[in-house]
């Protein structure tokens, strides 16, 4: 048996942070994928001493996967029969994608020339995938390996069948039943929750005895499960993701460095994170997690370990990470002087790495001076906490990008001209900003606004209190746009509570609801305005229950329209009662996460676009005149999403551009993601309309309006507009996003940032970005001027404006970024 090496306790491999780290020799190549991806990136492997853990950086997200592809196969060919362990989710994609183009393709001249500007210097022997024992390395616990979601069902799918592996040779985490009686199993026996301290005292009922020999079962099932692995030499080849708190497998922060394979609980970041595939994370909070340790993954010395990440929003995380100190807090410092590890990063992911930005900077400098040095400019000011008019040549020198910019400028020129420098340069970038506010508070009118969202809460959370400005004057018109129906967004128990409330609405006793039925009021000709109406009447009058009545016939109405599309039965209250129970049905025999039938899919995205009625119908738009669902049919529920198509896509798109022939257009402008998402997507297909818009209707001054909402932000030199936010604003964000947006406010798949409603959030970010300002202009800046809503602000909105030239560039760029 295989001594267990401190479990979940903090603190045993964690080093202090106090003390100072000893930095790793440097790291020498003996992979010449990993050579030759080196030479490519124009990078250093490792800026010592600042980088404690060597980074291989590729340009974007598809070429990481195919570096690491080429990696991987190269290991294979040196390994024969070696130990792998590979990770589950988005992030994998190109990597899944390349391994199986590159094994099934093998010997063709496209591949072998493939291979080789890869850097793999054997292009002759396929790789021996039969002879590789795999071990799966986390699985949620209790979770049916069977259910989609789970990662049994991933690895089975993607690494077994694509790369060839040998079943037998297979290990996949299967503990469904482990430990149960016949005819249960722990899913029934944690329904609520796990208590692990139900081991360690005397169980208090029948069914916590079960409960403790099922939890004890699984303890030893993960202690032999860690003795299989070091039987076998440990794992040689380990690659895996990073998780928003910087879990690498599921070794979240605070745990022990030396961990082995465990059962343990997840944090609110994991369990935030994973919420999409339980269904809420109300589901993902009762689960825990088994999960090879940090302990495990080191064991073999000689393994190559490599950790990937793509994207902005992981950059972060990866900065933590490489910059130390070594501390439980930061589970990647585990691997600080371990030889075989590397970080393979896109370029964006490494956008918070000091050294590297300064390599980027002194780099383009020359080139593309204005935004560099107004980045650096703004970066120092707040780091320093010092407004940008008061920066001297001292702040200039004790930053390596504005020093450098200084050097570069000035020399060694006398103190005066080095002053008469910054004093320009700072004067320059506060009139910047200023001028950025100044336009915010321009009043726009005679114009014509679509405003595109890729899910239901996008505009709201990104700008709704500029929205709201624009939509006062009476002269401009509105049109809101939402690309996708959002049906992952409703949790099964939520829309099961609606269902049983319309029918029992149906059923009341005193007919007035059958009453409608027969009149035609839920034919589905009808635009449903009156819901809208409905709804907003109760909630002014704090009517919970006429509430309550305005959604069940909103779900008649949907009931009416997905599945009698021609209203031949919409005016039989025994239709709408059968077609309800057989909804519930269906439901009640869904597991939290499954993925639904098209025609459920379509039912749940009715909810979601009602919210998005029952917003602008908050703020006196008339729904069926105002808001276009178009429900894009690349957003189908899969992990990995198909791309816009032209006609089924873009085209409903363009239709509606032509009808309104608008001045704006608004579009969520997120930078590169960890791959192809529903952002991503929809911008795609946003641009792809624009240009048709352009070169049909030559069309020359269209602007773009980018927003980005909880997830991204601009840095104060990206955006263009600076709206202020008051207070007023901002209380009005919370009670139009609690009240309009019913799936929503309890926050079942909230972010892993913040554990509340998105609104609170979206409040938090817009309170700092005015912080931000108060830093960069002064304090006095605001208090001081003519505008009273500059006075009163206490939040910001930024926008960066574009025109279309530069717009189709920026999406060239993401596209490439994201597609390759």
């Amino acid at each position: 048996m295989v001594k267990r090496e401190g479990g979940d306790k903090a603190g045993v491999g964690g080093g202090s942070a106090g003390k100072k780290q000893r930095i790793a020799d440097p790291v020498v190549l003996t992979s010449a994928v990993e050579a030759q991806a080196v030479k490519r990136s124009g990078r250093k492997l490792q800026y010592a001493p600042e980088e404690k853990l060597p980074i291989i950086e590729v340009e974007n997200f598809p070429q990481l996967g195919k570096v690491v592809a080429a990696r991987f196969i190269e290991w294979v060919q040196s390994n024969p029969g070696g130990v792998i362990s590979l990770p589950t989710g988005r992030t994998p994609e190109h990597f899944i994608k390349w391994v199986k183009h590159f094994l099934d393709t093998w010997g063709t001249k496209e591949t072998v020339d493939d291979l080789k500007g890869l850097g793999l210097q054997d292009t002759d022997n396929h790789p021996d995938m039969p002879s590789l024992h795999f071990f799966q390395m986390d699985e949620f616990f209790p979770i049916n390996p069977d259910h989609k979601n789970s990662f049994s069902s991933y690895v089975k799918k993607h690494y077994a069948e694509n790369f060839g592996l040998d079943p037998k040779k297979v290990r996949v985490m299967d503990i469904w039943n482990l430990g149960c009686k016949e005819g249960t199993n722990n899913g029934v026996l944690f329904e609520d929750g796990i208590d692990l301290t139900v081991t360690e005292r005397e169980p208090s009922n029948l069914l916590e005895r079960d409960q403790a020999t099922a939890l004890n079962a699984v303890h030893q099932y993960c202690c032999e499960y860690e003795e299989e692995i070091r039987s076998l030499g440990g794992i040689g080849f380990f690659l895996g993701g990073i998780g928003p708190d910087g879990h690498v497998a599921f070794n979240c922060k605070g745990k022990d460095h030396n961990s082995t394979t465990r059962l343990t609980k997840l944090n609110y970041q994991s369990a935030a994170a994973a919420a999409s595939d339980l269904g809420g994370i109300d589901n993902s909070r009762k689960k825990h997690v088994i999960t090879i340790g940090l302990g495990t993954i080191k064991y073999n010395p000689n393994a190559s370990i490599a950790v990937f990440a793509a994207g902005d929003a992981k950059a972060q995380v990866i900065a933590n990470a490489v910059k130390g100190p070594k501390h439980v807090e930061t589970p990647a410092t585990s691997f600080y002087n371990v030889p075989g590890f590397r970080f393979y990063l896109t370029s964006s992911a490494c956008t918070k790495i000091e050294a590297r930005i300064f390599d980027t900077f002194k780099a383009n400098f020359e080139s593309n001076p204005d935004n560099l040095i107004m980045d650096a400019v703004i970066d120092l000011s707040l780091k320093c906490k010092t407004r940008l008019l008061d920066l001297t040549p001292e702040h200039f020198a004790g930053d390596r990008r504005t020093s450098h910019a200084l050097q570069l400028k000035c020399g060694s020129s006398a103190a005066r001209d080095r002053k008469g420098y910054v004093d320009s340069l700072v004067k320059m970038v506060d009139e910047s900003i200023r001028q950025k506010i100044e336009k915010s508070l321009q009043t726009i009118t005679g114009s014509t606004f679509i405003h595109t969202a890729p899910h239901h809460d996008d505009i709201m959370l990104g700008y709704l209190p500029l929205a709201n400005n624009l939509r006062k004057e009476t002269t401009n018109e509105h049109t809101f746009v939402y690309a996708t129906s959002g049906f992952n967004a409703v949790t099964n128990s939520l829309f099961l509570s609606f269902l049983r409330k319309a029918l029992k609405h149906l059923m009341d006793e005193e007919g007035a609801v059958k009453g409608m039925v027969e009149s035609g009021y839920f034919h589905p000709s009808q635009t449903g305005d009156a819901d809208v109406t409905n709804f907003m009447n109760a909630h002014a009058a704090r009517d919970v229950y006429g509430k309550d009545d305005a959604i069940s016939e909103r779900v008649l109405r949907c009931i009416a329209r997905n599945f009698d599309p021609e209203g031949s039965k919409s005016s039989q209250a025994a239709f709408f009662q059968e077609s309800l129970e057989k909804a519930i049905r269906y439901y009640e025999n869904q597991y939290q996460g499954q993925k639904d039938s098209v025609e459920y899919q379509v039912l749940k995205g009715m909810l979601r676009e009602f919210e998005c009625d029952a917003l602008w119908g908050y703020h006196g738009f008339v729904p069926s005149d105002s808001v276009a669902h178009l429900r894009m049919g690349f957003y189908k529920g899969d992990l990995f999403t198909e791309d816009p198509e032209i006609n089924r896509d873009v085209l409903p798109l363009l239709k509606l551009m032509k009808q309104k022939s608008p001045g704006y257009v608004t579009v969520a402008l997120d930078p590169e993601g960890s791959g192809p998402d529903t952002h991503y997507k929809v911008l795609q297909a946003v641009s792809a309309a624009c240009k048709l818009y352009c070169e049909q209707d030559s069309k020359k001054d269209l602007k773009i309006w980018g927003y980005r909402n909880v997830w991204f932000r601009f840095h104060p030199r990206e955006a263009k507009i600076m709206y202020p936010v008051e207070l007023g604003d901002l209380a009005h964000l919370n009670d139009a996003f609690e009240t309009c947006f019913i799936s929503q406010k309890e926050a079942s798949f909230p972010a892993p940032d913040y554990d509340g409603p998105f609104s609170h959030w979206a409040q938090m970010i817009q309170a700092e970005q005015y912080r931000q300002l108060a830093t960069l202009l002064g304090t006095d800046y605001f208090k001081n001027h003519k505008d009273p809503r500059m006075r009163a602000a206490r939040g910001m909105v930024f926008i960066n404006e574009l025109n279309m030239e530069e717009f189709l560039d920026r999406a060239r760029q993401l596209k490439s970024k994201a597609e390759g």
